[in-house]
């Protein structure tokens, strides 16, 4: 299990990746999710399979798992600090079964 911190750092890399196209090397890792028409899904990273319990840790694994757990509103947000701080929300939210009220 990624613990919260780990989720958060994963997260905002991802995110940086994705915006800024760069390094390069890791965004070609990240490959968009291109199974439904539906927008929804849009912003959804694929998931490769896995042979090993030990791959689940690589980047291109563990990156999407991340990113794909984390909801629209987060996703879609506007600004780098208005990302974290919905990310953060989140990912404390879920650790601690938290519901919105």
């Amino acid at each position: 299990m990624i613990v919260i911190e780990e989720a958060n750092k994963l997260a905002t890399l991802t995110l940086n990746i994705l915006s800024s196209s760069t390094p390069s090397c890791l965004l070609d890792l990240l490959i968009q999710f291109a199974g439904f028409s539906s927008s929804a899904y849009a912003d959804l990273l694929t998931l490769p399979q896995m042979k090993l319990t030990v791959s689940s840790h690589v980047f291109h694994v563990s990156t999407p798992t991340v990113w794909n757990f984390i909801d629209n509103i987060t996703r879609d947000s506007q600004t780098f600090s208005s990302f974290k701080r919905y990310l953060k929300t989140h990912l404390y939210r879920a650790a601690f079964n938290i519901t919105n009220p």
